[in-house]
């Protein structure tokens, strides 16, 4: 009974060894050698019929081969392995690969017990070309080295687990990755070098380094999908500019980096920590915070931005920022952005830069519709709300969702068109309401031609070509050559007006006008109030002869008015 089983494992493992020389034979049946053919020796010492007696030497030579229909040459393979039967292992004592970038070495030894082979390796070869006789996958070819990146690694290969799906990586692996100059998806870079380990399904990469001509960045990830929530964490500093890394972004994130633009000049720090429970970035939350210096965003230039940043569910926040320009600055609580929707939504935000040019850098069409209001120099704005960032092919003819609370302040000299003519006002402050295409300035309090100005302008939608308003004013001890010069181009009519009034009608078009009001003059005209200034010039032609030095100054004049379709009424007009 013993000798016979003794005998069927002598005859199982002659099988199996004559089945994996076969398989040695067939696979080299795949190469083309364009020189000599390989060459193979084979050497058995002991007893064949007594595997656990038996030693086997294998030594394998080969020079110039390449896989059929493949353009890889291997220069040279040589490989030595040895099997002790006894101990049932085998040794590889040299597996040495060389192409025209390099070698790759390795040494290793195999036990039938456990199944597994233990190994380490060196290789400064094509590791991209050799993988490709073996793999069909296109990723391969993303990465293209102008030198071979040099590989040390060691580990242990379950030989039980190759073939098995769903494993992972069959064992265990860890080492060093070093490279220099690369190009992937367009973007060159200088240099890249980290550390790794796998085992089946886990992973991680430490101290990754990589240098680019911007810069340098610096990541630790790891990947268990054991841990849940935490499947994925990393860690990353960045210091060069962000761009390089939009070919890999998905459209979203292209139209997020696309607002901000980088230079010579410019300097980026990047510092952030986070995870998720996959690898794919929407599950992941983000923390960290940026500092960036002499950059543009939308195309408005910034010397500095600070703030602490946060990523959860796709949406970006951005907490205590200070943004510096060179006439002023921005800081805010918070700034959200949402990309999928192209939507910024901020808080207790305050700036003291250009108005137009700081609401420029979030928004164009909001920018545009407060040119109305100038200042000599920038005023203290703030403002809370939401600002639509989508491009004009992205909106079409729908509002833009801008909703926004802006106060403003301000000792410098305003200029804000009205009624086609440009009044100049100091010491100004008030309130405007932005929803969609609507600009509803609430208050303005301030200084104009001499006296107080209190002012309320609705405009109902400003991408309307009629430009629909509504407005009130209240006007206190006016000149009123100052408005007439101004509106009538004439100094000739004096006195001081108080007045307040409700206008409503197209802007640019006098006919379409109606409104209510009261004006009291003292020393001068009624018809040289700013709401009705422009029929000035009618009333200077119409009565030549006696718009002169005192002909037109009344005393004392008071007046309801209404006006209808541009026409002006009073039906108690008193003058003394």
């Amino acid at each position: 009974g013993d000798e016979e089983k003794k005998k069927k494992e002598t005859e199982q493992a002659t099988a199996t060894q004559r089945k994996q020389l076969q398989g040695i034979l067939r696979e080299l049946e795949k190469y083309e050698f364009l020189t000599d053919r390989p060459s193979i020796s084979i050497e058995f010492s002991g007893d064949l019929a007594s595997p656990e007696d038996l030693t086997v030497g294998v030594q394998l030579y080969a020079e110039n081969f390449r896989k059929r229909g493949k353009t890889y040459t291997i220069s040279s393979f040589r490989a030595a392995a040895d099997y002790d039967g006894l101990e049932r292992a085998a040794e590889i004592s040299e597996f040495l690969l060389r192409d025209r970038e390099g070698e790759l070495s390795l040494t290793g030894d195999w036990s039938e017990e456990s199944g597994q082979l233990r190994y380490s390796l060196e290789s400064g070869a094509d590791l991209p070309s050799l993988a490709e006789m073996f793999w069909k996958d296109k990723r391969l070819r993303e990465v293209v080295f102008f030198s071979s990146p040099r590989i040390t690694a060691e580990g242990v290969l379950d030989l039980k687990k190759l073939r098995e799906e769903g494993v992972g990586f069959p064992g265990e692996l860890i080492g060093d990755f070093q490279a220099e100059r690369f190009v992937t998806r367009g973007e060159v870079f200088s240099g890249l070098e980290f550390g790794f380990s796998v085992a089946e399904k886990k992973y991680y990469v430490r101290n990754l380094r990589l240098d680019h001509q911007s810069g340098v960045a610096f990541l630790n990830l790891k990947y268990d999908p054991d841990q849940g929530d935490e499947t994925l964490q990393y860690q990353t500093e960045i210091k060069l500019d962000p761009h390089v890394f939009r070919p890999f972004f998905s459209e979203g994130g292209r139209k997020f980096s696309d607002a901000w633009a980088f230079g010579e000049s410019s300097t980026v720090y990047f510092a952030a920590a986070g995870g998720g429970s996959s690898v794919d970035a929407k599950t992941w939350t983000n923390k960290g915070v940026v500092d960036l210096r002499n950059f543009t965003l939308n195309g408005v230039s910034f010397l500095e931005m600070e703030s602490e940043f946060e990523s959860l569910d796709l949406i970006h926040s951005f907490r205590d920022v200070k943004m510096k320009r060179h006439d002023g600055g921005i800081v805010a609580k918070e700034a959200r952005f949402h990309p999928a929707k192209r939507l910024w939504e901020v808080e207790e935000v305050v700036w003291t830069t250009d108005l137009q040019e700081g609401a420029s850098a979030f928004n164009k069409k909001l920018a545009k519709s407060l040119t109305k209001y100038q200042f000599t120099s920038p005023p203290t704005v703030s403002l809370s709300g939401q600002l639509d960032s989508r491009r004009v092919e992205e909106v079409g003819s729908e509002p833009r969702r801008n909703v926004l609370d802006i106060e403003f302040e301000s000792e410098a000299t305003a200029r804000y068109t009205f009624l086609g003519e440009t009044i100049t006002a100091e010491k100004s402050r008030g309130k405007i309401a932005v929803n969609g295409s609507r600009v509803h300035l609430k208050s303005l309090d301030a200084e104009v031609f001499g006296g107080t100005l209190q002012l309320e302008y609705d405009a109902k939608d400003v991408r309307s070509p009629e430009r629909p308003f509504e407005a009130r004013a209240i006007l206190k001890d006016v000149p009123l050559e100052a408005v007439t010069r101004l509106y009538a181009d004439t100094e000739t009519i004096r006195g001081r007006v108080a007045a307040a009034v409700t206008l409503s009608g197209n802007g640019g078009d006098i006919a379409t006008l109606d409104g209510d009001g009261t004006a009291t003059i003292t020393d001068g005209n009624l018809f040289a109030i700013p709401l009705f200034g422009p029929l000035s010039k009618a009333i200077v032609k119409a009565r030549p002869g006696e718009v002169r030095e005192g002909a037109n100054v009344a005393r004392q004049a008071r007046a309801t008015l209404r006006m209808r379709d541009g026409i002006i009424y009073s039906e108690d007009f008193e003058a003394l």
